[in-house]
């Protein structure tokens, strides 16, 4: 199972290796562990690898066009599964 979390400003992917509580033990691509707390995490899923979702992810960010995204956004506060 793998996990899609934001650290340090950057969204990463990584192979959960265990969960406690609201924390999560987090083994990146690059091999270097790290706990992540669960507020910072996005979703959990299974495929694909989260090696091939960030570089599916980082393919797609030329076509995205942040002005339009701020244009259909709601007004009030929302989360990212509102805007998807």
């Amino acid at each position: 199972m793998y996990l899609f979390f934001e650290e340090d400003g950057s969204f990463k992917a990584g192979t959960i290796l265990s969960q406690t509580g609201n924390a999560y033990q987090v083994e990146l691509t690059t091999g270097r562990r790290t706990k992540i707390k669960a507020s910072h995490s996005f979703f959990s899923f299974e495929s694909p690898s989260a090696a091939e979702l960030v570089t599916r992810a980082q393919a797609m960010v030329p076509d995205l066009d942040p002005d339009f995204l701020w244009e259909v956004a709601p007004e009030t506060d929302f989360s990212y599964v509102d805007l998807a």
